[in-house]
């Protein structure tokens, strides 16, 4: 049949159908008719929407040519030169990626599955949590981006069971919560990492929602639960928060601040006076130090995280950092102390040096006086270590900055005690992996003599004085070295091995070297040596933070540490009480001479590491 005599369903001929209207195409497919005698394309919208009401599988698409139309009616989108609007979502991606997995699909949860999940957060379980919401994470977020609700009726996320429903671990249960959900990498398991996206904007909006959200019967946040309960430990949480909201109102117009405790069964004057310490407005003092010491360290004006001060407005002046801080605290307790720790009092008519020496236990002293005097002669911690007292006598939290550590911690505090414990654990595993490596040395060298010896006696010499080959038996003439110092560990072992080889091939029986046997390697001659130089073979090498004698950062944490260790402390902290020993005993050794004596060990604590090596003799 001629082309310009052909119709379709329509009746009208195919050249006149290419050039204008719309046509709605309307693909069976062919499991579904038993024959296919026509071809289903319309010019009215309805006529097609009728053969879709007859045949259910079918499918309705929109062309504005007439052939695209054909094509589709007749084989659906299985034709690939059919021109059809596909969705730019995944096949696009993966195509430009392949080598990207498939992203996961996470379902929402069932009814059923929630108010499991509900009743683990009842129960305390914040490992239970943990698994759960890390293997699906719709139990958090929901579709929208939005807290998931566990208690539809009362509109109660799980941060509001946490507080109203948990019966233990309320606090850590409600910082498992807002930690996950302002995790980075929470949300790219939930949604796949795709790299043009900005996932810490979604985490904040998260931990927003989740901490000012308003339940539905008396529009209050987690934090007015807590608060009107009494609970302490959450409110501390909550508002460690930066997003945390403060002066939300219920429905009476109240704030978390005017119901504390109005549902506390056992509410005394000290809690109602926490919890309010802790929903007022929180200030800090700080040390403000510059990053090229090129300014004396001051006290800063207290400050709150809600309006933070500029402390380098001038762009001429050296760069100033925070270097320390004790707080939260009132407005009027921290301007009360700042006061007091400006200008402490003065007891004493005259500088006495004997309060600043140090002692045997470098612990510092306890007058007033005293302190001040170690504010102006200490430039490195003076400040620290007053306001380290101070913040100990208003019972306020301290911290402050090691760059050892490069770190915030308090060492009298068990998370300080850890970060030093673990440091200093480093160090020790260091030091005794290099020294178990000389110590093999040694007794490798001392062995390539014995033997060496025996081969020269029966006229075998062997030449120990330049590197060993391992390319084969030729010797490479260079300058003299020790036999310690001839390639590395294992050269040494190969060149063990074969002159004990040697040995054996010349008739003479030997028991060759062994990891466990043990050799001393000959003494030198006597060399004169300080006393500064002597320990204990017992105790071993010491060992400092900083170089191989105390320097200033280890005198500033040792008077950092706790005057009254606790009986456990050798077996919860054993670096550190091992650490504390040397300092001590090296302090006592050079300590029990002139004043002089004291004076030089005095200089060289407050030293630098480089500065000491050049200072000894």
């Amino acid at each position: 049949m001629d082309e310009s005599s052909r119709t379709g369903p329509l009746g009208l001929k195919c050249l006149n159908l290419k050039s204008s209207g719309e046509f709605h195409a309307v693909f069976i497919p062919s499991e579904y008719v038993k024959v296919k005698d026509r071809i289903h394309v319309y010019q009215k919208k309805s006529e097609a929407l009728a053969v879709i009401k007859e045949h259910k599988f079918g499918r309705l698409k929109t062309f504005k040519s007439y052939v695209e139309a054909e094509k589709y009616a007749l084989h659906g989108l299985e034709d690939s030169n059919c021109t059809v609007k596909k969705s730019p979502a995944v096949p696009k991606i993966r195509a430009k990626e392949p080598e990207e997995a498939p992203m996961r699909v996470f379902e929402a949860p069932s009814k059923s599955d929630l108010t499991n999940f509900k009743k683990v957060i009842t129960l305390g379980d914040v490992e239970g949590v943990k698994n759960t919401v890390w293997e699906n994470p719709r139990y958090l977020v929901s579709g929208g981006d939005t807290p998931v609700i566990l208690k539809e009726g009362w509109r109660y996320n799980a941060l509001h069971i946490t507080v109203m429903e948990t019966r233990m671990n309320k606090a850590e249960m409600c910082e498992t919560i807002l930690n996950t959900v302002g995790n980075v990498d929470f949300l790219k398991l939930l949604d796949g990492d795709q790299k043009d996206r900005c996932y810490l904007n979604r985490a904040q909006i998260l931990q927003d929602l989740y901490l000012n959200m308003p339940e539905k019967r008396q529009n209050e946040t987690p934090l007015h639960f807590a608060a009107k309960f009494g609970y302490r430990d959450v409110v501390k949480v909550l508002i460690s928060y930066a997003q945390c909201m403060k002066n939300v109102r219920n429905k009476d117009k109240k704030t978390p601040m005017d119901i504390i405790c109005s549902r506390c069964q056992q509410a005394d004057e000290s809690l109602t006076k926490d919890i309010k310490r802790l929903l007022d407005e929180q200030f800090y003092v700080p040390v403000l130090r510059s990053d090229d010491n090129t300014l004396q360290p001051s006290i800063g004006e207290p400050f709150s995280p809600m309006s933070p001060p500029n402390f380098n407005a001038d762009p001429m002046s050296p760069r100033v950092e925070v270097r320390a801080f004790a707080g939260p605290m009132s407005k009027d307790e921290a301007t009360e102390f700042r006061r007091k720790w400006k200008t402490p009092p003065r007891i004493a008519n005259s500088y006495n040096k004997r309060d600043v020496s140090l002692n045997d236990s470098l612990e510092v002293p306890s007058s007033p006086m005293a302190s001040t005097s170690m504010r102006l002669h200490d430039s490195e911690k003076g400040l620290e270590r007053v306001g380290r007292e101070l913040a100990k006598e208003y019972h306020v939290p301290w911290k402050e900055y090691w760059p050892f550590l490069d770190d915030f911690a308090d060492m009298r505090h068990p998370e300080g005690l850890a970060k030093l414990e673990r440091f200093l654990n480093e160090r020790f595993n260091d030091q005794l992996a290099s020294n178990k490596e000389v110590l093999d040395r040694c007794r490798l060298s001392y062995h390539i003599l014995k033997i060496s010896e025996k081969l020269a006696n029966r006229g075998r010499r062997v030449n120990l004085t330049s590197p060993f080959c391992l390319q084969g038996t030729k010797y490479v003439e260079s300058t003299p070295k020790k036999v310690s110092e001839i390639g590395t560990l294992n050269d040494l072992k190969v060149l063990c091995s074969r002159l004990d080889a040697l040995h054996l091939k010349n008739g003479e029986e030997d028991q060759g070297w062994s990891d466990g046997d043990e050799f001393l390697t000959p003494p030198p001659s006597p060399v004169a040596t300080n006393n500064e130089d002597m320990f204990v073979p017992d105790e071993g090498v010491p060992l400092f933070i900083e170089g191989k004698v105390p320097s200033k950062v280890d005198h500033a944490v040792f008077n950092a540490l706790p005057a009254a260790l606790d009986p456990l402390f050798p077996i919860t902290y054993p670096s550190i009480y091992r650490w504390r020993h040397d300092v001590q005993l090296f302090v006592r050794r050079h300590g029990l001479g002139s004043d002089a004596c004291v004076k030089s060990i005095r200089r060289r604590l407050l030293q630098t590491p480089e500065r000491v090596q050049r200072s000894r003799p």
